[in-house]
């Protein structure tokens, strides 16, 4: 009996690899464009480090467009740090972001360079440039919601948008302390330590950010990172439930979520909401509005 269990197990190995490894056959570069709401009630700004990233954190986004009616507004702060990659990586951006209904938006026309957080502590000047780009864009746009990496990312263009959206915020908040977001960091390269916010995703909007994923063409034609994500989301599952669930607690009935970390602007300071919540695929997502 035991050996006929140890085989079911493994079976169950197989098929996931065969499905994973078949997974790879699937046409790459297709996109579609979704119709915007033109008249949204709620504006977000995911603020990207990369190309992509736009599609690897987008699980709040996107149920905040199709559940709450919200504009998505996509800002590449860079496009990459190959300058011969530049306008392949803004096509396939734009590609992705239709697929998603996501707004683009380009800061300096081709995205900002040396995001990093050596340019604040070595070239302040050239630092605080950036950060004025970043700030005009948060004033004139007055998002609801900012979204952007936390502050120990691994990669250091993801640690760099941190800084750099946070500098952005704080100039904004010594010259108006009345200014109000919701803020959001996002995690790709390396986990939080402190999540506070797990938000359940369902089948088709897994896929649809595969999808949109999957229009990066060259990124994914020399690793398909993309065809990964929805292991990535299970883990989340197993991992929310304890870090965000709290310890010992059962695991939600879902099979895909993006973990977060949620804070809001109080007596003009950035200050991390106190209560961890946990949203499943149905649960109405008003209370982060």
């Amino acid at each position: 009996m035991q050996n006929d269990i140890i085989l079911k197990y493994r079976e169950f190995i197989k098929n996931f690899t065969e499905l994973h490894n078949n997974a790879r056959q699937l046409p790459i570069g297709d996109f579609c464009e979704v119709e915007v709401n033109p008249n949204p009630s709620y504006k977000v700004m995911t603020f990207a480090p990369h190309p992509d990233d736009e599609c690897i954190i987008g699980a709040l986004p996107l149920r905040l467009i199709n559940e709450h009616n919200a504009e998505v507004v996509n800002v590449a702060v860079t496009l990459g740090s190959n300058k011969d990659r530049k306008r392949g990586r803004l096509e396939e951006l734009t590609n992705a972001c239709k697929s998603l209904g996501f707004s683009l938006l380009v800061p300096e026309q081709m995205g900002l360079d040396g995001v990093y957080l050596k340019t604040k502590e070595n070239s302040p000047d050239e630092w605080l440039q950036k950060v004025d780009v970043i700030a005009d864009i948060i004033t004139t746009e007055k998002p609801d919601m900012v979204l952007f990496p936390h502050d120990n990312d691994f990669n250091s263009t993801h640690i760099g948008v941190h800084h750099l959206v946070t500098d952005a915020l704080n100039q904004i908040l010594a010259q108006d302390p009345e200014f109000k977001t919701s803020i959001i960091e996002t995690e790709f390269w390396h986990m939080m330590e402190d999540p506070n916010l797990m938000i359940g995703l369902s089948e088709e909007d897994e896929a649809l950010l595969v999808y949109a994923l999957s229009a990066h063409t060259k990124e994914v034609e020399r690793n398909p990172y993309h065809l990964n994500h929805p292991a990535r989301m299970l883990d989340n599952v197993m991992r929310g439930a304890e870090v965000v669930g709290g310890q010992g607690g059962h695991a939600p009935k879902m099979d895909f979520a993006m973990l977060y970390r949620h804070s809001t602007i109080v007596g003009g300071k950035i200050i991390p909401v106190t209560s961890n919540k946990v949203f499943g695929v149905e649960d109405d997502l008003k209370e982060l509005l």
